[in-house]
């Protein structure tokens, strides 16, 4: 199976040798679309998968404890899939945690067709409740045994779409050559809010941010929950790029510029920048006047 995998061929109808594997109840090799009904967690079901893809169908029990309350209660099944050429490729990642314009694409066009052209095979298997959507990225110095590995997870409520990101680049060592049950096993882990900069939207026609929690004084942003198009849940004023605890976002006060200068004069002094890092981040402040 880890052959055709490797291929590029993607899993099928299910033959008849099951795999007797811990967490797992069976699965097979297929020819060439897709496949329904292996379970891989309770309540996840693989509905498609490529080689460095996978689809699953996930109910909104699995939610429960991870996402926030009232996101919980926003879903409705999913019924039908958000464009994902005019929504994943608005979704930037930080490249270095000391530059502000050193940003990349989260998924690249590649991997966008490809979940897209995974998702319309898995239109076969709606209403869900959910899906699961893992992406892995082998290791090019040690690609049998090492992966980052990203989640996706897709729902709907009755204004629009909401994608969550668990874990982007999460790194897994294996002890061994790895096969497609073991890169797919995946445990979805709470989802808390952030006040570190990774993630950031770009901003297009179609309205999006990230999900933001506002009770009485205390401010929660989670830059890892994307609303789209539910205006009932996007932030007013949109939240496009969530910034660090010393800086400012459109709620929050600002940091004075002065402490600004002085924390980045202390990061050179303790040695946790480099010179010509400190000179970048010195030019941006210097912007900011």
């Amino acid at each position: 199976m880890e052959r055709l995998l490797r291929k590029g061929q993607r899993i099928s109808r299910i033959y008849s040798f099951p795999i007797q594997i811990t967490f797992f109840v069976s699965i097979g090799l297929f020819s060439d679309s897709c496949t329904t009904g292996t379970s891989f967690q309770k309540d996840q079901t693989l509905v498609v998968a490529a080689s460095d893809l996978a689809i699953f169908t996930i109910k909104k029990s699995q939610l429960a404890n991870i996402l926030p309350t009232n996101i919980q209660k926003s879903l409705v099944s999913l019924d039908e899939y958000p464009n994902v050429y005019d929504t994943l490729p608005m979704i930037q990642i930080k490249k270095s945690i000391f530059s502000s314009d050193n940003w990349e694409a989260l998924f690249s066009n590649t991997v966008i067709k490809e979940i897209d052209s995974l998702l319309r095979e898995a239109k076969l298997g709606i209403p869900s409740e959910g899906l699961l959507v893992l992406y892995k990225k082998e290791d090019p110095l040690s690609p049998l045994t090492k992966i980052l590995r990203t989640s996706l997870i897709i729902l709907k409520t009755n204004n629009g779409f909401i994608f969550v990101l668990p874990d982007i680049n999460q790194n897994i060592t294996f002890p061994s050559q790895y096969n497609f049950e073991d890169w797919t096993l995946y445990k979805i882990p709470k989802v808390f809010p952030s006040n570190k900069e990774l993630l950031k939207i770009k901003i297009n026609q179609i309205p999006m941010s990230f999900y933001v929690e506002q009770k009485g004084d205390k401010l929660s942003q989670y830059d890892r929950i994307m609303i789209i198009k539910d205006t009932e849940l996007i932030s007013n004023p949109p939240f496009y790029r969530f910034v660090d605890e010393d800086e400012t976002n459109t709620i929050l006060p600002k940091k004075d510029i002065r402490d600004r200068f002085q924390s980045l004069e202390k990061l050179k002094e303790d040695g946790l920048i480099t010179q010509e890092e400190y000179e970048k981040k010195r030019l941006e402040l210097l912007k900011d006047l």
